[in-house]
């Protein structure tokens, strides 16, 4: 008899946990003006065009040693050549003056904030794979000089830089936002093209197109290749820049269930590429009038809001 009721009290104990489980992840109800609930892959999308800017923000301090002034000069320093598409309005993330708390006709769309030139971050209310509903967020954490000079010390690769090597950098870095997405949540269908990989996540600034560079020297040209291996089921991403110094980047499909993460392989251990599809690379897309006029758009559309 006390073993059945020992078994009956862990019983219950588990159901309270599980009931403890499931109020912890039940979204509340969706407050007055909230934006509709984004899909898995929308909310991978805002998540992504998030840490792009984080990234690239973090890519300037650390060439310039201060954050930059505003917005309209972090564009302008060429870090950010792909642009993100709002999925809540399907055109271009605005530039926003300021965004509070709740105020959701600003969902989706940032603001860049300027606090010194050890101090820059951006904010804006989002809805991520990490929340439940709508949030206001600041990202990257505020970070300060000593926190930002580690960073870069432990991976001077990805912060510090030439300005040659910039554009190639920036599809790399892209590449880590696209490396969870789909085209088609039940086919699991991947892009096939360059349009089809951005058309609906991000757009080219044609001014910081740069498929061909080189150093110092003119003979260390430098090249980059961002494609899909679907017999392979990578991602991957190959960056030299110098002919002596390639970097291979890849990443497993996640719904394969496979466990390779995204990191940094050497010639000799790269995963092989079975069916490689390229999508952007110098020999596809020589300048940028060779891409599709639908993924392209000028630094001068931004549109910073400046009244609220």
């Amino acid at each position: 008899m006390k073993y059945i009721r020992a078994l009956l009290v862990i019983v219950l104990f588990m159901c309270a946990m599980t009931g403890a489980i499931a109020d912890q992840y039940r979204k509340e109800p969706r407050k007055r003006g909230e934006p509709r609930e984004l899909s898995k892959k929308e909310q991978i999308r805002i998540e992504g065009y998030m840490n792009y800017f984080s990234y690239n923000l973090l890519r300037y301090f650390s060439i310039y040693d201060e954050y930059p002034t505003s917005m309209a000069k972090l564009v302008n320093s060429g870090l950010i050549v792909f642009w993100p598409i709002n999925p809540l309005t399907g055109k271009p993330v605005r530039v926003i003056r300021d965004i509070l708390e709740n105020e959701y006709k600003y969902a989706g769309e940032i603001c860049y904030v300027f606090d010194s030139s050890v101090s820059g971050y951006f904010k804006g209310n989002f809805e991520t794979t990490r929340s439940r509903g709508w949030l206001y967020s600041e990202f990257p954490d505020v970070m300060d000089t000593s926190t930002a000079e580690k960073l870069k010390k432990n991976s001077p690769k990805a912060f510090a830089e030439e300005q040659p090597y910039r554009f190639a950098k920036s599809v790399v870095s892209l590449f880590g936002t696209f490396k969870d997405l789909r085209m088609d949540d039940e086919s699991s269908r991947f892009p096939r093209d360059i349009e089809e990989l951005l058309a609906e996540d991000f757009m080219i600034l044609k001014e910081f197109y740069r498929p061909e560079y080189t150093g110092e020297d003119e003979e260390e040209a430098g090249f980059y290749d961002l494609g899909v291996d679907m017999d392979a089921g990578l991602w991957y991403s190959i960056y030299n820049i110098r002919p002596d110094i390639t970097y291979h980047y890849a990443h497993k499909f996640p719904w394969k269930g496979l466990s390779l993460k995204d990191r940094e392989f050497t010639n000799e251990d790269f995963p092989d590429l079975m069916n490689p599809l390229t999508l952007l690379s110098p020999s596809k897309y020589p300048n940028f009038k060779a891409l599709p006029e639908k993924i392209l758009m000028s630094a001068d559309d931004i549109q910073y809001v400046r009244d609220n």
